[in-house]
């Protein structure tokens, strides 16, 4: 096939059956292995036959005539990249096509594309119905695996200001094409269009995506009929929309994590009919309706969440709508909420019983414990003879101290430290919210970052990276620490960032920066891998400042190597050698290294792995001396020791890779070891 800058696909269609229906009619084909470039205009249909791939290369631009679509029953790998993404859009003004469709397709993926134009504008409850159905979304995924990754879905079907085109549907019930169908949504942009993902029984992973200006009565996300496993919404943003709920699960056992939804004329989530939803950590403010509805029998559990400025916090009672095309399940809804913040509302919490006197259980139910909500057990309004308050332990009534509620911050105010999304480091007020250490003692508390005290948060940071330090008095303090490098900048930064993200103010200072550094207003000094090799590291009067500073200094891979080396001591050059490796030996589990201020889980192999890959120096040393504290070696090789300790002070982590390569276990480990250094941890041995 062509591949000039220009090319004009004519294709003659001897027999068409309307490629929007689930029976995709005779159309041309491609016949073999197939790449586009530069700028395609698609005339008609174009079909990708089972065993065809049709590659199309970055910066392609797909112009789509009239009513044109693409039905893949092969595999489809469009692949942009930011600076040149792929276009799907029309031909000439005034037009539009008509969709992506994969059928029982190979794997597939759209990877920084752009689509616009399409003639997308119809609503989902169409497809309630059995029977054939004509989708009319800009892609349709059915009985296929579909990634989209960093694509942009806009002006659907035109940039009209009531455009409300849709965008993702992907169907497992398709009567002609039954099968799971599955799709991973990630970083990818719905702007000012109508709903951006459909689904019938489907998995799909829908994370870190901006959803903006919904148009229409269709939702952001509408989510219908169960799959093993369950949709996961993961750490999204939906602002805005206007008009509609932005997440609906209907008869869908959704888990919906860390979301931030704001700023809608309805709800910010329904749950729906007969299902046992999750909600945990999410943000949910500015909402007129309600912040939470929970309808016609579901049984949601939301822990971790706050709710904030919404016509209702949490809105439990029965729709209706039992009847065709919906056939919703009559009841009212229930709900268990633990640890949670519901603040501003006008209506705390509003249970009502079903209107249908059939049912065996009319009432809506709830159980709130450990959780702050305004107004207490009174702001909770009961209507009706059925619906029921289980009013648990742990509950408070007091103002939680949100950052800045009017720039969306819910982060909660703290003496110790709090997040700063804005400037990515920890901050301390001169208030701590009561929220703070006031979780359900049950609850894992074990992801917030130290100090914390080992109990979790109220309100949606509780149990995350995120969430508020505690002032319960702690035996160690966290540390200020200065990290010395060469050249390898990105490396630096990315120890930064790890480290400030654990509470560790760290400065940068590069090698010829090191004299006129007052290293000892610090409180560690690590020495970076790119700064040494062997017997070679930076200058004299560089090496006696940092000695003379007095300061703990951890030494990392090659440089510390190197370092230490120049010191004389035993866990330097050349006792040692080059290798690459992931993992340790633990010397002694019960050495508080492990366990302070993050407990590392230890098997019974002793076997730690704490990098993905990396190279390594592991000293040889035997036997180890007296001044040298070995706490990690080599399995197979009992003299190699990766980590180790020499005279109290210098501390040497073998790794040379920087913190992207690491595992969590890694991450902990190493935060633990410069916190534990510090602190002088080895005096709590």
């Amino acid at each position: 096939m062509s591949t000039s800058r220009i090319t004009y696909l004519t294709i003659s269609i001897l027999l068409l059956v309307a490629v929007c229906s689930s029976a995709v009619g005779k159309a041309e084909e491609l016949t073999q292995d197939t790449t586009w470039s530069g700028t395609y205009v698609l005339e008609d249909t174009v079909v990708v036959p089972a065993g065809i791939v049709l590659n199309i290369e970055p910066g392609t631009v797909v112009l789509m005539k009239d009513a044109a679509a693409l039905v893949v029953y092969g595999q489809l790998l469009a692949d942009g990249t930011e600076i040149q993404p792929i276009r799907f859009t029309r031909s000439e003004e005034g037009t539009t096509w008509k969709h992506i469709m994969f059928v029982e397709a190979a794997d597939s993926r759209l990877v920084h594309c752009i689509i616009e134009y399409a003639d997308s504008e119809g609503q989902h409850q169409d497809y309630y119905e059995p029977g054939p159905r004509t989708y009319h979304e800009a892609v349709v995924v059915l009985a296929s695996h579909v990634d989209f990754e960093k694509c942009t879905f806009q002006k659907l079907p035109d940039e009209s200001s009531n455009a409300d085109g849709d965008a993702i549907a992907v169907i497992s019930d398709d009567q002609d094409h039954p099968g799971d169908a599955t799709a991973n949504i990630r970083n990818c942009q719905f702007l000012s269009i109508g709903q951006g993902v459909h689904t019938r029984y489907s998995y799909v992973l829908i994370e870190d995506c901006y959803f903006t200006g919904k148009r229409g009565d269709n939702d952001d996300v509408d989510l219908y009929g169960e799959s093993l496993p369950a949709p996961l919404i993961k750490n999204n943003l939906f602002l805005n929309p206007q008009h509609d709920d932005m997440i609906n699960p209907t008869k869908c056992s959704a888990v919906i994590v860390g979301n931030i939804i704001g700023g809608c004329d309805d709800h910010g989530i329904v749950l729906r009919d007969k299902c046992y939803p999750v909600l945990m950590n999410n943000v949910i403010y500015d909402c007129r309706n309600a912040g939470i509805a929970i309808e016609n029998s579901c049984e949601a559990l939301l822990v971790n969440n706050t709710i904030f400025d919404c016509g209702r916090g949490l809105r439990l009672f029965d729709l209706g709508r039992a009847g065709p095309p919906y056939y919703l399940t009559p009841g009212g809804g229930t709900a268990t909420v633990i640890n949670c913040i519901i603040w501003d509302c006008p209506q705390p919490v509003t249970l009502s019983d079903s209107s249908n006197q059939q049912i065996e259980d009319r009432g809506s139910h709830i159980t709130i414990k450990y959780s702050d909500i305004e107004g207490g057990q009174d702001g909770v309004s009961v209507s009706g003879r059925y619906s029921t308050l289980t009013w648990g332990p742990g509950n408070i009534n007091t103002d939680p101290r949100f950052v800045a509620t009017v720039a969306g911050d819910f982060h909660l105010k703290s003496e110790a430290g709090r997040w700063d999304p804005n400037s990515e480091s920890w901050i301390k007020d001169d208030i701590t919210s009561p929220c703070i250490d006031a979780g359900d003692p049950n609850s894992d508390w074990t992801s917030e970052i130290w100090p914390h005290g080992e109990r979790i948060n109220i309100g949606a940071y509780g149990g995350t990276q995120e969430a508020s330090m505690s002032k319960k008095p702690q035996t160690m303090s966290l540390p200020l620490v200065v990290y010395i490098y060469s050249s390898d900048v990105e490396a630096a930064q990315n120890f930064q960032s790890l480290l400030v993200a654990y509470g560790c103010s760290t400065t940068l200072v590069g090698l010829d920066e090191i004299p006129a550094t007052a290293l000892d207003s610090y409180d560690l000094i690590i020495v970076g891998n790119d700064t040494g090799y062997t017997n070679q590291w930076g200058e004299v009067e560089s090496v006696t400042a940092i000695e003379s500073s007095g300061r703990p200094i951890v030494g990392l891979g090659e440089g510390g190597y190197a370092f230490f080396g120049k010191l004389g001591l035993s866990i330097g050059w050349p006792n040692g050698m080059h290798s690459s490796h992931n993992s340790i030996e633990v010397m002694d589990p019960n050495s508080s290294l492990f366990s302070t201020p993050y407990s590392i889980d230890i098997p019974e192999s002793l076997s730690l792995q704490l990098y993905s890959e990396s190279d390594y120096v592991p000293l040889y040393l035997r036997p180890v001396p007296e001044t040298v504290t070995a706490l990690g070696w080599l399995k197979g090789n009992p003299f190699y020791y990766p980590l180790a300790m020499e005279h109290d002070r210098y501390l040497f982590w073998g790794f040379c890779a920087s913190p992207e390569k690491m595992t969590d276990v890694g991450k902990r480990l190493f935060i633990n070891l410069v916190i534990w250094s510090a602190n002088s941890g080895w005096d709590l041995e």
